[in-house]
């Protein structure tokens, strides 16, 4: 039998878990469970998790985390990419369950998160797949991740496609790209998926455009900040295929295609991007950033 491998500091991470979760839930909840903290560590029958599981919403109610500048900054060092900063106080303590678990058999294991997402019951799917950077054996839960891509409920596709950092450490660069795609069509914002840059490559950038592309044939316009997943790759051809977005009439798609030329490493890049020279220059400065893009805080959208 293999040693479970854990990707965090477990019980650090159930310390978090259960300080945030008291300045969210009620006493009696937190206190609920600790109980079924300690009937599972006392080898609490399967039968018994999963309605714990399935109650566990009644007792501790789904209020918003209030997370503080110094708990999200915690839970960075508490795992690189999470972000618990949408969590609320059911999938934090599910997350706790989930933890506790039983995880000496990585196959036993397996199968209890696929049986808990085969009841079908939203919210609890949700939370599993929002945990799932923090349990043991990640490499091994890459099936159940990808079977949320092929969810047609939002809500579960981006339980594992944004402030998560699983599909960034575990996805093939083919499901990574039909991620950050369907996010576009969804019209999901691409820039709250987590390794953006780390995992952006070439295939990704040419099926941004033609994503682009599709749009523009079918009478729509796409995302601008769908091409922060293109990173630094923007080179060769796609210079010329992105600089002709510079002078479109969608001024947010102006924006993303200056950062986007601004961040490639292709010399031509800077070439097509000194074409707009106040655009390059709010790249260069600051002034123009994905972050700013995104909450529509550039200045440069009342010039252009």
């Amino acid at each position: 039998m293999p040693t479970p491998y854990h990707p965090v500091d477990t019980q650090h991470v159930l310390m978090l878990l259960r300080q945030w979760l008291k300045a969210a839930a009620p006493p009696e909840g937190v206190d609920w469970l600790d109980r079924v903290r300690d009937a599972m560590n006392d080898a609490a029958p399967d039968a018994y998790v999963f309605n714990a599981m399935l109650q566990t919403p009644r007792h501790v109610g789904r209020a918003a985390l209030r997370l503080r500048p110094e708990d999200r900054a915690e839970a960075e060092r508490a795992r690189p990419g999470w972000r618990p900063t949408v969590w609320t106080s059911e999938q934090a303590a599910r997350a706790m369950l989930l933890l506790v678990h039983d995880d000496s058999d990585p196959e036993a294991y397996g199968d209890m998160l696929a049986r808990l997402l085969r009841v079908g019951e939203r919210d609890l799917t949700v939370a599993v797949y929002r945990a799932l950077p923090l349990l043991p054996y990640p490499e091994r839960q890459v099936e159940l991740a990808l079977e949320a891509l092929r969810a047609d409920d939002p809500a579960v596709f981006e339980a594992v496609a944004l402030f998560n950092p699983y599909p960034a450490d575990h996805f093939d660069e083919a499901s990574w790209n039909r991620m950050v795609l369907k996010a576009a069509f969804l019209d999901i914002p691409v820039g709250d998926i987590v390794g953006l840059e780390r995992r952006a490559n070439s295939v990704l950038v040419h099926e941004l455009r033609d994503f682009c592309r599709q749009r523009r044939a079918d009478g729509h316009s796409a995302p601008a900040g769908m091409w922060q997943a293109a990173g630094d790759k923007v080179g060769n051809h796609m210079v010329d295929e992105v600089a002709a977005l510079l002078d479109g009439p969608d001024v947010d798609m102006a924006m993303a295609a200056a950062l986007a030329l601004g961040h490639s490493h292709d010399p031509r890049a800077a070439d097509a991007l000194a074409r707009r020279p106040e655009l390059a220059e709010a790249v260069r400065t600051g002034r123009l950033t994905w972050e700013r893009l995104a909450t529509g805080s550039s200045t440069l959208r009342a010039a252009g």
